[in-house]
């Protein structure tokens, strides 16, 4: 029995216990996908993975000995593209195009397009990390192209490894220059540890998707490659038992990764587990000359099959996950059987057609490196152009009954609308803080002279309003500003937002500020927002009891009373400025989304099961504590009315999201274009109401200044009635 590491520089050669860590790390990945509770940590196979891609593109151009600096990089990409290009842009492709047929255009779909472009051009990863949301959120998980941020990663490290690497390998290399190659990947190694654990902190979400974060992951690969090659490492001598020992402490530390490792420090120091893991696999089994039984583990056939395909594997699985949740759902076990089997059915087909065969096209009867490369290029950009293309032709191409903006978006115009208005529009968007600011700017009618202007401020349910407010603008000649930020309503009432929201409190300070300056006497301003809890979101329904349970709490009472008297602070300067203001009163609530299950391919999705309709009785009595909280508001200050859509929108029993007609709504809370349209004469009522009331307002206050003058006149020193006064 030999005893000891490995000897000197020696050819390449499979090793197959490396397809088995593959296999454990893509298995992993789609377990925590599939369902998060059966594998917690089950997303750090990624760092698996980076730790072995460094390692084995390491292997992979060992021993090319290139003769220039071009001549590595030319090799090294041309290898590159082979293995990655042709199975990722058939993926991409068929993504593309899956989506564009099935996936309907919403704040829960609204960064895919995007993603998706990025994705092929290997930034997708930037793209992600500059978004409001994070890996493990809900809008991420109905992305069919989020996994393709650790692809970006790899991408961006390659830009970097042939320049790293080229003197290890270049022709007639000596220790010197293999020396610096490796001081080089153990500077920027420690400098992405760093920046690791200073963004970790500031920007976790950066710090979770960005190369800058990574690259220690990936380049521990390459320094472990390149240690193992030097003959310094083949001079120590371990024991077999050893080796074997350290080999299932590795695993150890991996297992643990995917068992406990959270996600909200991440990417340290929760990924160190399976880096450190993966590393002393390597090391031990490389070196080891018998197997032992970490080693016969992942070397077993069906393992090492299933590593070798894992490319494929990661490709595939998500895609078809995400379709899964848009269309028929993926919570029932016969649902994630098919997620599996199409999984498998499409990796095999994918490794078989497209991996294996543009990966063995080498030798002299192939095309040359130059070829590939702009072969490569070349294929990248024309499959982002017919992406993009794709994505543009979404409302034509579209199996959705959603693909009808103008009667289901709310800002979309539905036919019946179709009037011709007294006003010409003008309309302009722009940055308001940490929201935005639409103005509808009314032009070439009469009544604009006469009109109030109109400001409207709140959240997304504000914006849901858009085409509503430009059918007003249009109509009656109001000029209208629209503030929104999307969880951040203006009075809300559920609680003091001031106080309570901190991630809203520059944009509701510089808001309260902006009306301060603006409002005049007779003004309006329109306060519309979601005031009660939801009773679903776009990707399911919630627990109702415990949604009741949370509103009718003391410390709800408690946060309700708050937010009034916080209401009353920050509105009476307003008020007896002699601003008329409104409170949008609570719509009705639903607990599905019919932009989710109105066709007949997610119809039968479980979170479709609650159906269009709801009690009007429970959703009256829901709405009372708000409806309280905004009598005492009004109660306490002049110039506050409240007007209530929820007649209009449920003049019967039972309240319905979608009727014969179309869609009210678009999703559980937020209008459709023909909810707007619906509500439009109740609110031009109310508006005309309060021009009246505000033009009544200021007759009468010129009268009395006119009154005030003429007695102020006859009682001057001279007149008939003037009174002397004492000297």
């Amino acid at each position: 029995m030999t005893e000891g590491l490995p000897e000197g520089p020696r050819p390449a050669r499979h090793l197959h216990f490396i397809d088995g860590l593959r296999a454990l790390a893509v298995l992993a990945v789609i377990v925590y996908h599939l369902d998060e509770r059966l594998l917690p940590g089950g997303f750090t196979g990624v760092d698996v993975f980076f730790v072995i891609s460094g390692y084995v593109v390491s292997q992979s151009v060992d021993g090319l000995q290139p003769r220039s600096l071009l001549e590595f990089v030319s090799a090294f990409y041309a290898r590159r593209i082979r293995r990655i290009v042709p199975a990722l842009l058939v993926c991409l492709l068929v993504s593309a195009l899956v989506s564009t047929l099935l996936v309907p255009r919403a704040w829960l779909s609204d960064t895919n397009e995007q993603t998706g472009i990025a994705a092929f051009f290997g930034v997708s990863n930037v793209v992600l990390a500059h978004q409001s949301d994070t890996y493990f959120s809900p809008r991420s998980e109905y992305n069919p192209f989020t996994h393709t941020w650790s692809l970006g990663v790899e991408e961006q490290f390659y830009l970097v490894f042939p320049l790293l690497f080229y003197g290890w390998v270049a022709a007639g290399a000596g220790w010197a220059r293999q020396r610096r190659s490796m001081l080089g990947y153990a500077l920027v190694l420690v400098a992405s540890v760093v920046a690791a654990l200073l963004l970790g902190s500031s920007h976790p979400q950066l710090a979770f998707y960005s190369i800058l974060t990574r690259f220690w992951q990936l380049a521990a690969g390459v320094l472990l490659y390149q240690l193992t090659r030097r003959p310094a490492w083949a001079a120590l001598r371990l024991p077999p038992a050893a080796l074997a020992a350290i080999g299932a402490l590795g695993l150890a530390l991996i297992v643990s990764g995917l068992l406990f490792a959270n996600a909200e420090r991440f990417p340290l120091p929760w990924a160190l587990a399976p880096v450190v893991g993966t590393l002393l696999v390597l090391a031990a089994l490389r070196a080891e000359p018998l197997p032992s039984p970490v080693n016969r583990l992942l070397s077993v056939p069906p393992v090492a099959y299933t590593g070798r395909i894992s490319y494929s594997l990661y490709l595939w699985h998500w895609p078809v996950l995400v379709m899964l949740r848009w269309t028929m759902g993926i919570e029932q076990p016969a649902q994630k059987a098919l997620a599996l089997a199409l999984t498998a059915a499409l990796a095999v087909a994918s490794y078989h057609a497209v991996e294996k065969p543009f990966r063995q096209q080498r030798g002299s009867g192939g095309p040359s490196r130059r070829a590939v490369i702009a072969c490569g290029l070349g294929a990248v950009a024309l499959g982002g152009a017919l992406a993009a293309a794709m994505f543009a032709a979404q409302p034509r191409l579209s199996l959705s009954r959603t693909h009808d903006a103008a009667i289901w978006y709310p800002d979309g115009v539905p036919a019946q609308a179709a009037v011709a208005p007294a006003c010409a529009l003008a309309e302009s968007s722009a940055p308001f803080e940490d929201g935005s600011l639409r103005h509808f700017a009314p032009g070439g009618c009469p009544a604009a002279a006469t009109a109030p202007r109109l400001f409207v401020a709140g959240d997304s349910h504000a914006w849901a309003y858009t085409s509503m407010l430009r059918r007003h603008a249009q109509i009656s000649g109001s000029e209208i500003w629209l503030y929104t930020k999307g969880g951040c309503g203006f009075m809300r009432l559920t609680f003091a937002q001031f106080v309570e929201r901190p991630h809203c409190h520059r944009y509701l300070s510089a808001l309260a500020a902006e009306l301060q300056r603006q409002a005049r006497p007779g003004d309006v301003l329109f306060l519309p927002s979601l005031r009660l809890e939801r009773l679903a979101n776009q990707w399911g329904a919630f627990e109702r009891e415990q949604v009741l349970a949370r509103s009718a709490s003391e410390q709800a009472q408690t946060r309700r009373r708050a937010a009034a008297e916080e209401a009353i602070g920050v509105l009476r300067p307003l008020t007896e400025r002699g601003v008329q203001v409104v409170f949008e009163a609570p719509k009705p609530l639903f607990a599905v989304a019919p932009f989710r299950c109105s066709d007949w391919f997610n119809r039968m999705n479980p979170s479709c099961a609650a159906g269009f309709e709801m009690a009007r009785d429970f959703l009256l009595d829901y709405r009372k504590p708000i409806l309280e909280s905004m009598a005492r508001v009004s109660g306490e200050l002049r110039h506050v009315t409240i007007w209530d859509p929820f007649p209009v929108l449920c003049p019967a029993a039972p309240c319905r999201a979608v009727d014969e007609r179309g869609p009210i709504y678009f999703d559980a809370d937020h209008l459709s274009g023909l909810g707007n349209l619906r509500l439009y004469p109740s609110f031009a009522e109310r508006m005309l109401q309060l021009r009246d009331a505000a033009q009544g307002a200021a007759y009468n206050s010129r009268s009395s200044a006119r009154s005030e003058r003429v007695s102020t006149s006859s009682s001057t020193p001279g007149s008939a009635n003037s009174t002397p006064k004492d000297g």
